[in-house]
């Protein structure tokens, strides 16, 4: 999914007044720590990431691939939703970001090797 595709699918399905530039910020907030929390730790063969600027091409392919790229439709209704101070619709989105996260999660971790980390104990 690019950065385009989510922001057109979220206006889509949630129509909104919030700034697609503020959307890229909270997407590069999301993979910023998926890189961090996730890739960063196993074996996985890509640059660091180091975030979309400002007026960031639409066509830059998020971190997160198919079919588990679902998580950037989920967080930015979430952000919508809490920018928006609806609890309930937040809370909904929350719970499904969640679970696509995790889903993402477990897959990393089923089918790639972590890095080893050298521990000293003295």
């Amino acid at each position: 999914m690019t950065i385009g595709e989510a922001i057109e699918l979220v206006n889509r399905l949630v129509p909104n007044q919030i700034s697609d530039q503020t959307k890229v910020d909270w997407l590069s907030a999301l993979d910023q720590m998926v890189w961090r929390n996730i890739l960063s730790n196993y074996d996985i063969d890509m640059d660091p990431f180091g975030g979309y600027g400002l007026d960031a091409d639409p066509s830059i392919v998020l971190l997160v691939p198919e079919p588990f790229d679902v998580v950037y439709r989920w967080h930015l209704e979430m952000q919508i939703h809490g920018a928006n101070g609806e609890t309930a619709r937040y809370n909904g989105a929350a719970e499904k970001y969640n679970a696509a996260l995790q889903d993402y999660m477990d897959y990393v971790n089923r089918h790639f090797i972590p890095k080893r980390k050298c521990v000293r104990w003295w």
